[in-house]
C-alpha cells in the first residue's frame, strides 16, 4: 500500500505570506498525542517530533526549539491541553506550534500534524497521513517537507524515498533509539542499553544512537563498553564512511585516556585517526579541495573588502567552518553547531545557512592536538612536540594566502606555536631541562655575553622578535622570551633604557601552571621603574635559569602610583614625550651546573599566601587551603556532618568534622562535563540525595541526583524532569536548581521570587507555585532538629514622612516630586516543624541592599545567616523560631572571588566557611578553609 498524504488547507494564503516575510520565526514543536494510549507505540510521541524537529531544524526557514515541549495530562480535555500547550510555546517565544497524534488501526498507522499561529491561536494548516508503520521514517520526511510549503503540491508517485542521515534508517532503529533515550533520562540504565543494542547493529551511521549507548555505558560505571563498543563500531564504519568513524574514535580515546585511566592506549587510538585521516585525504583530495575553496573564498572577499585583514577573512562564513577557528570543544559547543545551522542577512532578510559537519581534516587536527597533550603529560615530550609540528604542517598552507603576516598573530599557527610554548616551559619547570626547538618556539632569542639585545624605538612598529605587544594612545608594551645557549644558565641580567617620561622594566621566571598551561605562565622575579634620562640595573638571577622574559612597558597608562600619577602628569605640562629612545638587555651567562634546576616555590609558602589573600586580612582567624593531594578519603565507620562544594568542574564532599576527608565520588558523578551547584539533603528515611547541575559540551544544563547511605556507594545517577509551567512565571525566574529539601511526603524545591516546585520523587517536579513572598533570592535549609526554614530577599521601598529624622541604617533617595525614600533590603524567614504548617513570614529588616544571602544550622532551634553587601562585607544574623538577633556590626569580609561556591556550617566552636578561589598564580582552582570565633560569639550572645 503506498502511504498517502492529505492535506486540510486553512488560510493557505495568510501561512505562505507569513513565512516569506518572517523568515526565522521560532517554531516549536510538542510530543505527539497517543490517542489510543498503545504502550506499544508509546515512543512515537517524543520520536516523531524529534524526528519532525531535525528535518525542520534544516530544512525550513524556521528557527526551530530544540526542545520539544510536553503534552499536559491526559485526565485533561482536549481543547485545555491544547491551550496550556499554546501558552507553553508563547512562554518560549515561539511564534508557531506544530502538535500532533496518531493512531494505529488494522496495521494501519495514522498521523496528524498541525500548524498552529502562537499569536492568536490559529491552527493555519493540519496534514494527516497514512501508511504503513515501516514507511513512518520517509513519512516524516515528506510531511515536514509539504507542511513547509503549505501544501500546495501532492505527493509524486516517485517521491525520493531517502533518509536523511539525520534520522534513523528503519523503524526498529528508531523504536530502539527513542526507547532507550527514554528509559535513559528515567535512569532505567539496563533497559536503556537492552534497547539500545539492540538497534546498534543496523543504526550505521546514525551517529546519535552510537553515541548515546556509549554514553549510557559510562553513565552505569561500565567505561570499558562505552570504549569496546566504540572502537567496534568505528572499525565497522572505517571501512565504507571514514568520516562518520572518526567522532566515534575520538570519543573511544578520550574514554581510553580520563575513564579507563590508559593513556597509552588512548594515544594510539589518537594516531590511529591521523593515519586514516591522512589515508582518507589521499584517496579524495578532501583536503587539498578544501584548500582551494578557501583561497579561492578569500581572494573573493578580499576583492571585495582590501582593507579587510587575512584574520577576518579566514572567520567569514563558508571559510570558518572547514577547519577550526578556536579550541575544537568551544566551536562543537556553540548554538550554531549543535543546531547545525547559523542565521545570515542577505538583501535584508535572514536565511538558514546550515553548518558543515566537522571535516576529516578537523577531526586529524583534534586527534593530533589532543595526542600532544597527553604526550607531554606523561612525560614524553618528544612525542607531544612531534605532533604539534604535524599541526603546523598541516595549517602551513595558510602561510601562502594572500595579505598573510607574522604579525596578525593568527590563531592556526601562532597560537599552536604558543601552546607549544608552554608545554616546553611546563617541562622546563618540572625537570630543569629546556627544550630548544626554533620550529615551535621562534620567538625564543638566544643569548650571549659577547652581544647584547638591543631595541631601538626609532621605529615604533612592533618588533617581530617580541612574543607579546600592544600600543594604545597612552603607552605601549612589549615582552621578550630569552634562553641562554645550550650548556649555560644565565646568572643575570641587566637592562637599560633611554626614556622621556617613564619606563617600567620587569623581569620573569617561567611559571607554566595548569593543563595545558594557561597563558598566564610566568611569575615576576623583579621590577624596575625609571623616570626620564639614561638608567641600567643589575638583577640575579635563582641558580639555574636557563629561560627568562622581560617586558617593557612605557607611557602613562602604566603610571599606578601617586608618585607615578604626579611624575606622569608633569612630564605632561613639560611636553616631554613619554616614548623610549632605546631599550637593552645585556646577559651574564656560565656554565650550566650539573642538576641545577629552576625549583618550584614551596606547596606551604604557597598555601600561607593564599591564605593571606582570602582570610586572615579580612576578619577571620586563620585559614587551609585543602589540596586533593594533601586530603584522605573516608572509608566508613564514624558518621559525620558533610558539605559540598564544586572545584573546576568536579563535586568534592568534604566532612565538616574534619576537611581534610573527603568522600569518594564515582565517575559517573564527577563526569567530564562541568559539575556545579552541589547540595546534600537527607531523605525522611535517613539516606542522603545529592543533587547538582551538570553542563553538557553544548551548553545544556541539567539536573541529577544520585542517593547514598553510607557515602562510600553510590546510585547510578539519575536526571531530574520538570513539569511546563502551568501558570505564567517571571522571565528572571530559574526553571529549575539545586536548592532542595526534605519533607515528610517529598521533596520542596527554591527557585527564586518565592517561587517552588514539589516532587513525591526526585526525578518528577510539579510545576513552579509562588509560595513565599519572596522579590529576589530564596533558600530552603533544613536544621538541625529537622525543622524546614524558608529565607529570602524582600525589596523595600518606603516613603519617609516630612520631618522624620533618617535612620543611618538604610539608604535613600529623593524622587522628582520631592519625597524622599527609603532604598533598603529585608530578609524574609519562615519555619515549618515536621507534620506542621508554615509559620507566617517575619521580616528582618537589614538596612542595606544586599549583594549576597547564605543560611546554615546553628543548634537545634536556630539557624545563622551571612548577608552579604556588594559582594564583599558580611552580616551575620542569629534566627530562632521565635526570635531573631541582629548583628548589624560588619564582621568580616567574603571576596567575591567563588561566592557561587560558599558553603557555612559551625566546626568547634567557630564558624567555617569553604570555597572555592583562584590562586594568584592562576595554577588552578582550590578549596579554602576560613575560621572565625569572633562570629561564633557573636550568634551566640
Amino acid at each position: 500500500m503506498r502511504p498517502t498524504v492529505v492535506f486540510l488547507l486553512l488560510s493557505l494564503s495568510t501561512f505562505t505570506t507569513a513565512l516569506a516575510q518572517n523568515s526565522g520565526d521560532r517554531l516549536s514543536l510538542s510530543e505527539f498525542d497517543n490517542t489510543q494510549h498503545d504502550s506499544s507505540l508509546s515512543w512515537l510521541q517524543l520520536g516523531v517530533a524529534d524526528m519532525l524537529s531535525e528535518v525542520l531544524s534544516r530544512s525550513s526557514q524556521f528557527d526551530v526549539a530544540e526542545q520539544v515541549l510536553a503534552i499536559p495530562q491526559s485526565n485533561r480535555s482536549a481543547d485545555e491541553s491544547l491551550r496550556l500547550t499554546i501558552e507553553s510555546a508563547r512562554r518560549a517565544r515561539a511564534q508557531y506550534l506544530i502538535t500532533g497524534s496518531f493512531v494505529s488501526t488494522k496495521g494501519i498507522l495514522t498521523l496528524r500534524a498541525a500548524l498552529h499561529r502562537v499569536s492568536d491561536d490559529m491552527m493555519i494548516l493540519e496534514a494527516t497521513w497514512d501508511g504503513i508503520p515501516d514507511s513512518l521514517i520517509q513519512a516524516v520526511n515528506q510531511l515536514s517537507s509539504r507542511m513547509m510549503d503549505g501544501g500546495a503540491r501532492e505527493l509524486p508517485s516517485n517521491t525520493d524515498s531517502s533518509i536523511p542521515s539525520n534520522l534513523p534508517p528503519t523503524l526498529d532503529v528508531a523504536e530502539a533509539f527513542y526507547q532507550g533515550r527514554t528509559t535513559f533520562d528515567n535512569g532505567q540504565y539496563e533497559e536503556a542499553i537492552e534497547w539500545l543494542e539492540s538497534g546498534a547493529h543496523d543504526a550505521g551511521s546514525f551517529l546519535p544512537l552510537h553515541q548515546l549507548l556509549t554514553q549510557v555505558y559510562e553513565r552505569a560505571g561500565e567505561p570499558e563498553m562505552a570504549v569496546r563498543h566504540g572502537l567496534e563500531t568505528a572499525n565497522r564504519l572505517r571501512r565504507e564512511d571514514i568520516a562518520h568513524a572518526l567522532p566515534l574514535l575520538y570519543q573511544s580515546a578520550i574514554r581510553t585516556a580520563y575513564l579507563v585511566k590508559d593513556t597509552t592506549q588512548a594515544i594510539q587510538q589518537l594516531r590511529l585517526i591521523d593515519s586514516l585521516a591522512v589515508q582518507y585525504e589521499k584517496e579524495s583530495s578532501a583536503t587539498l579541495l578544501m584548500r582551494r575553496q578557501i583561497m579561492d573564498r578569500a581572494l573573493e572577499l578580499r576583492a571585495r573588502r582590501p582593507t579587510g585583514t587575512l584574520t577576518a577573512l579566514l572567520r567569514s562564513s563558508g571559510i570558518r567552518h572547514r577547519f577550526w577557528t578556536t579550541e575544537i570543544e568551544d566551536q562543537m559547543s556553540t548554538p550554531e553547531y549543535t543546531r547545525g545551522y547559523e542565521w545570515q542577512v542577505e538583501n535584508g532578510r535572514r536565511t538558514k545557512v546550515p553548518i558543515d559537519v566537522p571535516t576529516v581534516f578537523m577531526w586529524r587536527i583534534r586527534a593530533l592536538l589532543t595526542a600532544g597533550r597527553l604526550s607531554i603529560g606523561m612525560g614524553n615530550p618528544e612525542r607531544g612536540l612531534a605532533a604539534y609540528r604535524d599541526i603546523l604542517d598541516a595549517y602551513d598552507f595558510l602561510r601562502q594566502m594572500p595579505g598573510y603576516s607574522e604579525s596578525e598573530r593568527i590563531y592556526w599557527i601562532q597560537g599552536i606555536e604558543l601552546e607549544a610554548h608552554f608545554m616546553i616551559l611546563h617541562h622546563y619547570r618540572r625537570t630543569g631541562d629546556l627544550i630548544r626547538d626554533p620550529r615551535l618556539t621562534p620567538k625564543i632569542n638566544v643569548v650571549s655575553e659577547a652581544r647584547y639585545f638591543m631595541r631601538d624605538f626609532g621605529d615604533m612598529a612592533p618588533d617581530v622578535r617580541a612574543r607579546v605587544w600592544s600600543r594604545q594612545s597612552d603607552g605601549g608594551h612589549e615582552y621578550f622570551d630569552f634562553s641562554a645557549p645550550p650548556g649555560y644558565q644565565i646568572d643575570a641580567v641587566i637592562p637599560g633604557a633611554h626614556v622621556d617620561g617613564m619606563v617600567k622594566c620587569n623581569i620573569y621566571l617561567p611559571d607554566a601552571q595548569g593543563w595545558p598551561p594557561e597563558f598566564d605562565f610566568s611569575r615576576r622575579h623583579e621590577q624596575v621603574t625609571w623616570f626620564g634620562g639614561t638608567h641600567s640595573t643589575r638583577i640575579d638571577l635563582p641558580p639555574g635559569t636557563q629561560f627568562v622574559s622581560s617586558s617593557v612597558l612605557w607611557g602613562k597608562k602604566w603610571a599606578n602610583t601617586p608618585w607615578e600619577w604626579l611624575k606622569s602628569g608633569l612630564s605632561d605640562i613639560w611636553g616631554t614625550d613619554s616614548q623610549l629612545t632605546w631599550w637593552e638587555a645585556r646577559f651574564v651567562l656560565s656554565p650550566l651546573h650539573a642538576g641545577s634546576v629552576v625549583g618550584e616555590i614551596e606547596s606551604k609558602q604557597l598555601d600561607q599566601s593564599i591564605v593571606k589573600t582570602y582570610a586572615t586580612d579580612f576578619g577571620w582567624d586563620d585559614g587551609q587551603v585543602l589540596r586533593a593531594e594533601l586530603s584522605q578519603e573516608y572509608t566508613g565507620g564514624e558518621s559525620m556532618g558533610w558539605t559540598t562544594v564544586s572545584e573546576a568542574g568536579d563535586i568534592v564532599v568534604i566532612s565538616q568534622a574534619d576537611p581534610l576527608v573527603r568522600a569518594r565520588l564515582p565517575a559517573t558523578i564527577n563526569t567530564r562535563a562541568q559539575e556545579s551547584y552541589p547540595e546534600l539533603v537527607q531523605d525522611s528515611d535517613g539516606a542522603f540525595l545529592l543533587c547538582w547541575n551538570r553542563t553538557s559540551h553544548t551548553g545544556v544544563d541539567d539536573q541529577f541526583f544520585s542517593k547514598t547511605r553510607d557515602f562510600q556507594n553510590w546510585e547510578i545517577p539519575r536526571r531530574m524532569r520538570f513539569r511546563i509551567d502551568v501558570a505564567p512565571v517571571p522571565r528572571n525566574v530559574k526553571r529549575q536548581t539545586t536548592n532542595i529539601i526534605s519533607t515528610e511526603s517529598g521533596y520542596l524545591m527554591m527557585l527564586g521570587d518565592g517561587y517552588t516546585r514539589y516532587a513525591t520523587d526526585p526525578q518528577e517536579w510539579d510545576a513552579p507555585v509562588k509560595q513565599f513572598h519572596h522579590d529576589a533570592r530564596g533558600l530552603l535549609i533544613t536544621g538541625r532538629d529537622g525543622t524546614a526554614w524558608s529565607i529570602g530577599v524582600q525589596h523595600l521601598n518606603e516613603m519617609v514622612v516630612d520631618g522624620t529624622d533618617l535612620d543611618s541604617d538604610y539608604g535613600y533617595y529623593t524622587s522628582a516630586d520631592g519625597n524622599r525614600w527609603r532604598k533598603a533590603d529585608a530578609i524574609t524567614v519562615a519555619s515549618r516543624q515536621k507534620g506542621g504548617e508554615w509559620s507566617a513570614e517575619r521580616v528582618v529588616n537589614i538596612g542595606n541592599e544586599i549583594s549576597g544571602l547564605w543560611a546554615f544550622a546553628r543548634d537545634d532551634d536556630r539557624i545563622g545567616l551571612a548577608v552579604g553587601y556588594h559582594n564583599v562585607d558580611l552580616v551575620w544574623i542569629s534566627v530562632g523560631r521565635e526570635d531573631e538577633t541582629v548583628a548589624r556590626d560588619v564582621l568580616t569580609r567574603l571576596l567575591p572571588d567563588g561566592t557561587d561556591s560558599v558553603r557555612f556550617f559551625i566546626n568547634s566552636g567557630a564558624v567555617a566557611c569553604i570555597r572555592t578561589v583562584r590562586d594568584f598564580r592562576k595554577e588552578r582552582q582550590v578549596i579554602i578553609l576560613q575560621q572565625s570565633n569572633d562570629v561564633y560569639r557573636q550568634l551566640y550572645r
